[in-house]
């Protein structure tokens, strides 16, 4: 009986941290669902320059304002993937740099050099896997990029200007922190995969219904 006991007190504040979480999950996908879906809150995103990976013609488009040293970043950059992997061919993915800090700003300049390289999936894995200096020049360069040219651009300054018209507009869009997630132009209110999971789903709707 002590057991029995014992093991209905160790479950009850498991069982109502399971019921609070979903909970909140259901207050954040009703939030979202509230601001992301209103029609007044879609926006219009300029991202022809911008790295991407998916169809262009792709009928979600989920647009993601990142930061190299920003660990939700990166977990919002793998939800991504997986809802890509999830569904092939629907989803083009695209990434514009808002780095916070002097070394993310740095590790942004580093990536728009494997972008004109035509590696910047590659070298945006290696920087949020936390890879840097040495390590970074020896991992880039075993899969084809030339850190010599590189490095060159990035002292020269030369991706100072698209970077900053990224943040620019950022700001424009009212975004000061790091995630920043639009799906179609309508702003992800919390960085979830099961809420953008979701988000998707009444979007595909909402464009069936338009048609």
């Amino acid at each position: 009986m002590k057991i029995k006991n014992l093991y209905i007190l160790c479950t009850i504040p498991l069982f109502s941290l399971i019921v609070f979480q979903n909970y909140q999950l259901k207050r954040q996908l009703n939030e979202s669902f509230r601001i992301g879906l209103d029609l007044s809150q879609k926006l219009e995103l300029d991202y022809d320059q911008a790295p991407s990976i998916g169809s262009p013609q792709a009928r979600i488009e989920i647009i993601i304002f990142s930061d190299f040293n920003c660990p939700i970043c990166k977990e919002a950059t793998e939800m991504i993937a997986n809802l890509q992997r999830r569904n092939p061919g629907l989803i083009r993915f695209v990434y514009k740099h808002f780095p916070i800090e002097p070394d993310s700003l740095l590790k942004a300049k580093i990536a728009c050099g494997g972008y004109a390289q035509g590696k910047f999936w590659e070298i945006h894995d290696l920087l949020q896997a936390g890879y840097s200096g040495t390590k970074l020049e020896k991992m880039a360069s075993s899969i084809g990029v030339d850190m010599g040219e590189l490095n060159k651009e990035v002292d020269s300054g030369l991706y100072n200007g698209l970077i900053n018209q990224d943040i620019e507009d950022a700001k424009e869009l009212g975004i000061w922190g790091t995630p920043a997630i639009f799906i179609n132009g309508y702003k992800v209110a919390f960085p979830n995969e099961l809420i953008m999971e979701q988000m998707i789903k009444l979007i595909l709707i909402k464009m069936e219904t338009n048609d």
